[in-house]
């Protein structure tokens, strides 16, 4: 074969090849070689040189001398007496360093397996545990004092050791014990005595704590505080008391799934320097479990670490766990295979529905409970389902609900949250009504008091949403302190929804239920005018909140942390083109039907069908005239003959004429999934793709290729090596060179014009990532991916114009730009520092 190619094409072969082993020598460095960060040789590493030093080292533990070694006993924090290590001369020890563990920072005595003979141990391994150590019998806690659950990174059992109540107020001066409260420090690998903290009367600064009784942040904006275990929030009066004092809920909402985990403290800091107390969040249900059974709590689904953060700022903290949540998100945040039942009745006792919950409930509730108050976490409260008021199709319903939360543990105070409508439907017996709304609600505050006391507006809506096709929606600031000041003057507590937004990443947008039967689906941002925008940024709101909240706070506020650091980059250049059609070698196996599928019941995913993104159906047609959907197209459709692009099907749009042709022709239907309703009484009909039969001539079509198009992030990762292919192949020409892929093409220069739908690519090089906003002026329609993350949509209808992109989804280097576009591009992507969310229009 090699011999049948020009001397050129040899050369050129012979480059690619070569550069084929370079980069294979390159992918080796920064995966496993010895000096990568995450080393096979942990003293190259740059946190084994000085592990005291680490800034995940909250708790300075038993120093064993390394290589190389610096001698140090000096109590930075919190000392503990430090234990040389004994060598090792039986030959029974694991002589190899703990390696592959990325927590693991600091180098413990090696001690030989002992086989458990008890029956008592907990005989699991952490998934990060790669070295057995002695297995400690677990005796179990009949005291109800003792922390006996063992933190996800915690990887060697130690003894319980029982909570002992402080009486006395007096430091402990030891200098062996932590003061922090272990069971929230999320890199805490050691279980430890639990000593109470004492308030530090001075300053903010970083100053070493020689008492080891007070530690403060390494920013010094705000003191990191630890709750004290004591009685709960209660509401037996007109106002809330919490550990038996007068407290008033002081709260703001931000969404741990709308926020890269790396802006959480920002997020967080900022909230509490803007004088709020309490922490408010949903929990989305189609998140954690994507598929049936398959839990996700990783990332920036870290609910336990978002927390511990919580507690870690001294913020106390309402759950919201649903499983309902609204919040503007994908089906409310319901999963889409609970729709691969025909017969299912979302937010019923309905058995499909109610087992589907005990099993989410059952994994997503016992990573909460220690977080709760009386286990000395920042949970004060637990909202039982959400707005149900609005929805009332089963009595039993919320009970069941309720239920579920108590029985596996909930013992905070329970809440219900509903606009004045729903008040009368919405509650439950033993959980405190609450209500939502954005303008003085006289009627429904008069209700709220003549059923119970305290008071409260769990969401304070303090700006909203934006739909694709409609104006940016303002709520301005006067208007919105002069009720925030009355809902105070009333001795009511409050929420603001949102104090932060955040972002509608990927296809999680949800849909108003307006102008039916076209839902009309939300925009990628979710802004919301909040007091601290979707980037991070102070507004005019949130410096007339920070001065009406100070008077309510004994101490002065926190200092105000900055602001992240944002550019506007050089506009990037289109390298190459993927069209759709030469794509669907990537997206697996397509499935052949005699009848249209829907999304959510189509065989991928584990059976447990498709949920957002694209599906492309295709069947054979033999004459031309009337395409008629039917309204079975769930959303939009853009329609293809032999690939060509003849016309777009959606709610409005019910058909299309085609011309006649002699022949057979193909007929492609890209179906988009635009968003699912998440409010109001049609969640049970929300299957999308094709619904139903579509027509031509009024005779149904048969005999149809479907195609998945989730554009998950394994399918978008995919092309990367077939960029790289594709170059292979455009320098070899080769017949034998052609065979070697099964793509019927491959990426193409921009000297070829791109044939739509396609995937265009680029590439950002950044020594230093910052945040930024992606523009695409010129452009119709699509998805933006960022080294493979769903950045989510943009359209030219607006009124959105630009797209959030967060640093930590940047690296250092180059980064890969994606974007799949509809029907047409501009041939650049550019960028700016600031937000576009086009024209405005004030909140009526």
């Amino acid at each position: 074969m090699f011999v049948r190619l020009s001397l050129v094409r040899r050369y050129a072969l012979l480059c690619v090849a070569i550069g084929g082993i370079v980069a294979y020598t390159v992918s080796r460095r920064h995966g496993y070689h010895r000096y990568h960060r995450y080393h096979r040789y942990p003293r190259y590493h740059r946190y084994h040189r000085y592990p005291r030093y680490h800034r995940y080292h909250r708790y300075q533990i038993p120093h064993i001398p390394q290589i190389p070694q610096v001698p140090d006993t000096t109590d930075y924090r919190y000392q503990i007496p430090q234990i040389p290590r004994v060598p090792d001369t039986t030959g029974t020890t694991c002589t190899r360093y703990h390696r592959y563990h990325r927590y693991h920072m600091y180098q413990i005595p090696q001690v030989p397996h002992v086989p458990d003979t008890t029956g008592t141990t907990c005989t699991r391994h952490h998934r990060y545990h790669m070295y057995q150590t002695p297995q400690i019998p677990h005796v179990p806690d009949t005291t109800d004092t003792t922390c006996t659950r063992h933190h996800r990174y915690h990887m060697y059992q130690t003894p319980q050791i029982p909570h002992v109540p402080d009486t006395t107020g007096t430091p402990d001066t030891t200098g062996t014990t932590c003061t922090r409260h272990h069971r929230y420090h999320r890199y805490h690998m050691y279980q430890i005595p639990h000593v109470p903290q004492v308030p530090h009367a001075t300053g903010t600064t970083d100053t070493p704590d020689t008492t080891g009784t007070t530690r403060y942040h390494r920013w010094s904006f705000v003191e990191k505080t630890v709750i004290h275990i004591g009685e709960g929030l209660m509401a037996n009066s007109s106002q809330f008391t919490l550990e038996g004092k007068p407290f008033r809920i002081l709260g703001g909402s931000v969404h741990y799934f709308r926020v890269p985990k790396a802006h959480w403290e920002d997020r967080l800091l900022k909230m509490k320097a803007c004088g709020l107390n309490t922490l408010t969040t949903y929990v989305p249900w189609n998140l954690h479990e994507p598929e049936r059974g398959l839990f996700d709590f990783q990332d920036h689904l870290d609910l336990e670490g978002y927390l511990s953060l919580a507690a870690e700022l001294g913020l106390r903290v309402i759950l919201r766990p649903g499983p309902y949540i609204c919040a503007e998100w994908d089906l409310g945040g319901l999963p889409s295979w609970l729709l691969r039942d025909k017969n299912m009745k979302l937010r019923t006792t309905y058995p499909g529905f109610t087992e589907a919950v005990d099993s989410f409930f059952h994994q997503l509730i016992k990573r909460v409970v220690p977080y709760q108050h009386s286990k000395g976490g920042p949970i004060i409260a637990v909202q039982v389902e959400n707005e149900y008021g609005s929805y009332a199709k089963d009595t039993e319903y919320m009970s069941f609900i309720k239920e579920a939360l108590l029985s596996r543990g909930i013992t905070e105070l329970l809440l219900t949250s509903d606009n004045q409508d729903g008040l009368k439907l919405g509650g439950v017996n033993g959980a405190l009504e609450t209500i939502n709304f954005q303008k003085l609600n006289p009627a429904g505050m008069n209700y709220l008091e003549e059923i119970q006391k305290p008071k409260m507006v769990m969401e304070y809506w303090s700006g909203w949403f934006d739909l694709w096709g409609g104006l940016h929606h303002l709520f301005p600031a006067e208007d919105m302190v002069a009720v925030v000041t009355e809902i105070l003057k009333q001795e009511m507590s409050i929420n603001l929804y949102m104090f932060h937004g955040g972002t509608n990443f990927g296809f999680m947008n949800g849909a108003a239920a307006v102008g039916l039967p076209a839902p009309k689906p939300m925009v990628t941002s979710y802004d919301y005018d909040a007091p601290l925008s979707e980037a991070g940024d102070y507004t005019t709101k949130y410096r007339l909140l920070r001065n009406l909240f100070s008077p309510y706070h004994t101490q002065p506020l926190p200092e105000v942390p900055p602001l992240q650091r944002r550019s506007a980059h050089q506009p990037l250049v289109i390298l190459q083109h993927l069209s759709l059609w030469d794509s669907l070698p990537f997206t697996g196996k397509p499935f052949r039907s005699s009848t249209p599928v829907n999304m959510e019941n189509l065989p991928v995913n584990h059976n447990n069908g498709q949920s957002y993104g694209y599906t492309l159906y295709e069947t054979t047609i033999t004459s031309g005239g009337t395409l008629n959907s039917m309204h079975n197209i769930r959303d939009r459709a853009l329609v293809f003959l032999n690939r060509h692009f003849v016309g777009v099907l959606d709610y409005t749009t019910l058909e299309l004429p085609l011309l006649e042709e002699k022949g057979a022709r193909t007929l492609s239907l890209l179906v988009e999934n635009c968003g699912r309703v998440n409010y109001g009484k049609m969640l049970d009909d929300q299957r999308k793709g094709l619904v139903g039969d579509i027509t031509l001539n009024k005779k149904p079509l048969r005999d149809f290729i479907i195609y998945s198009l989730d554009m998950k992030a394994d399918f978008v990762n995919r092309f990367a090596s077939f960029i790289y292919f594709s170059i292979f192949l455009h320098v070899c020409r080769s017949p034998c060179a052609s065979r070697l892929h099964p793509s019927s093409g491959h990426w193409k220069s921009m000297r070829h014009q791109p044939a739509f739908p396609a995937f265009l690519q680029a590439k950002l090089y950044m020594d230093r990532p910052t945040d930024t906003f992606v523009k695409l002026p010129g452009w119709s329609k699509g998805v933006v991916f960022i080294n493979g993350k769903n950045l989510g949509r943009y359209c030219s209808i607006g009124p959105q114009q630009t797209l959030y992109l967060p640093r930590p989804w940047l690296r250092r280097g180059t980064n890969q730009v994606m974007v799949f576009e509809e029907q047409e591009a501009d041939g650049k992507i550019q960028f700016a520092s600031g937000p576009d969310y086009g024209m405005t229009v004030d909140v009526q």
